[in-house]
């Protein structure tokens, strides 16, 4: 087999370089991911909370189904969207909605007839989805006999296509491989490109990289091949990578569902001291914040105190993200009461917005100073809240 680089227009022998302004691709793919879940997690009712250890559905379910556990297995027929969060989530049997699932692992072996939102250290596609994909993690994979009916949208270090995609690709990773087949355009930003022997691709392959792309001679591409400058600020961008920024985000889902199944006391009894007393907590945020580094330091200059400024130091670090964890829960609360549902929340719409809450806090980070500062005031008071709540108990224990 014979590799060939192209950045020509095949078949025409000209070359193309289009200088045009585009939105940064890496917030333009986040806004897309985070809305999109956004939207429509807050636009679906609850209508059933299944939670635990290990969640196994193996009857039909006639609605909607709100699941989160470390291992979850959808082994029968879904009537509606299925909104799950976990550390593994395999869906082995038709769903007949949307999915929206963030784990570590998530497996789509059956077909979907609607949407899919999936974020995860690795989100592999093997069944068939009706409508459109948006998808992140650190390995994207959409196997051969996969299809996509509508647009896809896929972000990660590695992203995979090897099914069919029915309109258009967009896709921005390190590296980028295609066999598979894509209907429209193919649009792409990446370190390094593959398309390989068997790929087809009837529209214009629009390329970002600072090499060009690896096209094989079996690869056969419709339309026109395009190169298009990377943005000037990504020389010297110190942000973090798109994939690392959405997988941090995955795994404070995850931890965070963990933490509240393991601690719904510590949590429900913080988001009522933040309610009552959100003031007293945020100056507590800051005193905690600011003098237990002091504390630890001071530790470690003497001998004997080294070995507590060790365990000072772990539990203060733990704090922080419980209090994370809490803070954005109390988020979720507000949003709750809001709508008018506080009040009479079980588990589940508690869990489910936690997950709104990151959503919406992982929007407000792509604005410049107010996403810091929300991020900071989020530690503040929930390490306040935290602190107060701990305080609060060892008072009963001792009474």
């Amino acid at each position: 087999m014979r590799a060939v680089f192209y950045s020509t227009i095949k078949g025409k022998g000209s070359a193309i370089s289009e200088d045009k302004n585009a939105m940064n691709p890496r917030n333009h793919t986040l806004i897309c991911f985070f809305a999109a879940v956004l939207t429509l997690i807050w636009g679906t009712a609850l209508r059933a909370q299944v939670m635990g250890e290990t969640v196994l559905i193996r009857a039909p379910v006639e609605h909607d189904l709100y699941t989160a556990g470390r291992h979850i297995e959808i082994l029968a027929e879904v009537d509606g969207d299925l909104v799950a969060a976990g550390q593994v989530i395999n869906v082995t049997d038709t769903v007949l909605g949307d999915v929206i699932a963030a784990a570590e692992i998530i497996n789509l072996r059956a077909n979907v007839l609607d949407d899919v939102r999936a974020a995860g250290r690795q989100v592999i596609v093997i069944g068939e989805v009706g409508d459109h994909m948006v998808a992140a993690g650190e390995n994207v994979t959409l196997e051969s006999g996969s299809r996509i009916g509508s647009w896809a949208w896929l972000a990660g270090e590695s992203v995979r296509v090897s099914g069919q995609i029915g309109q258009e690709l967009k896709a921005a990773a390190r590296h980028v491989i295609i066999s598979g087949e894509v209907i429209g355009d193919v649009e792409l930003m990446a370190e390094q490109i593959e398309i390989l022997d068997g790929a087809h691709l009837h529209g214009d392959l629009i390329w970002r990289s600072e090499q060009p792309p690896l096209i094989s001679d079996g690869a056969t591409i419709g339309g026109r091949i395009i190169e298009r400058p990377l943005p000037e600020h990504m020389e010297d961008d110190d942000t973090v990578p798109l994939a690392a920024f959405i997988f941090f985000a995955v795994s404070l889902m995850i931890t965070g569902v963990v933490i509240y199944l393991l601690l719904p006391q510590v949590t429900d009894q913080t988001m009522v001291i933040l309610r009552s007393q959100p003031w007293l907590c945020l100056g507590l945020g800051v005193l905690v914040l600011i003098t237990t580094p002091l504390v630890v330091i001071l530790l470690f200059v003497t001998t004997i105190g080294s070995l507590l400024a060790l365990v000072l130091l772990a539990c203060y670090l733990v704090m922080i993200l419980v209090a994370v964890v809490t803070g954005i829960f109390s988020v979720g609360d507000l949003g709750l009461r809001l709508a008018g549902k506080g009040d009479n929340a079980g588990k589940g719409l508690r869990i489910l917005s936690f997950l709104i809450a990151i959503t919406l806090l992982g929007l407000l980070q792509l604005i410049p100073i107010v996403g810091g500062v929300i991020k900071l005031a989020v530690v503040l008071f929930g390490l306040g809240g935290l602190a107060l709540t701990a305080y609060r108990g060892s008072q009963q224990e001792m009474a």
